[in-house]
């Protein structure tokens, strides 16, 4: 898998998280990496340079998608993107 993007779905529901990785991967074009919250999703960023996507659900337990997105922009300005009105 080495040479394709890296895609990190965020996501608190199993089966959500797991559908999209899954439809991601089967068009054989990306790498899907998982976590459940935003705390994992910082644990993988961190672990896992490269990643091109970061798809996050917003309610989540633990950290929720906007502070991890806050998180990330404090720490890595390429991932400062995208548009929601409460962010």
């Amino acid at each position: 898998m080495g040479d394709k993007p890296k895609i990190l779905v965020v996501d608190d529901d199993f089966i959500v998280r797991s559908v999209l990785s899954d439809i991601l991967e089967s068009t054989e074009k990306y790498e899907a990496l998982q976590a459940e919250n935003g705390l994992e999703g910082l644990a993988q960023v961190e672990s896992n340079p490269g990643i091109s996507l970061i798809i996050t659900d917003v309610n989540m337990p633990e950290m929720d998608g906007l502070a991890m997105l806050r998180e990330l922009r404090k720490k890595k300005s390429q991932y400062a993107g995208g548009r929601l009105d409460r962010a």
